[in-house]
């Protein structure tokens, strides 16, 4: 294969109807490494918000269970992704997020933040430092696949694009980032 094949393909499809596929091939065969630190970066900036921060705490998961939790949640990232929020194995990855979630009492608000830090790090992340930019077909094709992945979750309101959710979620760290105190 060419350097550019998987985008000369990326951009032949529909970013809404076949966004499963550009993401899946953007996340695993164009930026597997870069996904993956975007990925983790997204995962770890939900510490900055006190009331996350807490929850996170709380369940002693990773403090207690640090390695397994990591790998628990990219493991399920990594159904999802591979094989789409439609497919058998997709759907079990996330019946087990609502599942792992269900016992808490989180606000739509945090839950919405959480599903942007996993839209909007990573593309910022890629587009800093990946080996070229995301198109457009690859910034809405994930803004997409994370849309639908808060739906399946009962996520309410979430943001209607990638432009709009980036300024929800920078609005929201501007209100609520903070340093949180221990126990």
């Amino acid at each position: 294969m060419k350097r550019l094949d998987h985008l000369h393909r990326i951009r032949q499809l529909d970013p809404d109807r076949d966004h499963e596929e550009i993401y899946r091939t953007s996340a695993l065969l164009e930026f597997p490494w870069d996904t993956l630190m975007g990925l983790n970066l997204a995962f770890y900036r939900t510490f900055a918000v006190p009331s996350i921060a807490r929850l996170l705490e709380s369940t002693g998961e990773m403090v207690q269970r640090t390695r397994k939790r990591a790998d628990d949640t990219g493991l399920l990232m990594f159904e999802m992704i591979q094989h789409g929020l439609t497919h058998e194995r997709g759907r079990a990855a996330v019946r087990r997020l609502n599942q792992i979630h269900r016992r808490f009492a989180i606000p739509d608000d945090e839950y919405r933040y959480v599903l942007g830090c996993f839209v909007v790090v990573p593309i910022r992340w890629l587009d800093r430092f990946g080996w070229r930019r995301l198109c457009c077909h690859e910034r809405r094709a994930s803004y997409v696949f994370y849309r639908e992945l808060g739906r399946h979750m009962g996520i309410p309101d979430v943001p209607d694009s990638y432009d709009a959710f980036a300024e929800f979620f920078d609005d929201y760290e501007a209100r609520h980032l903070a340093t949180a105190r221990p126990g």
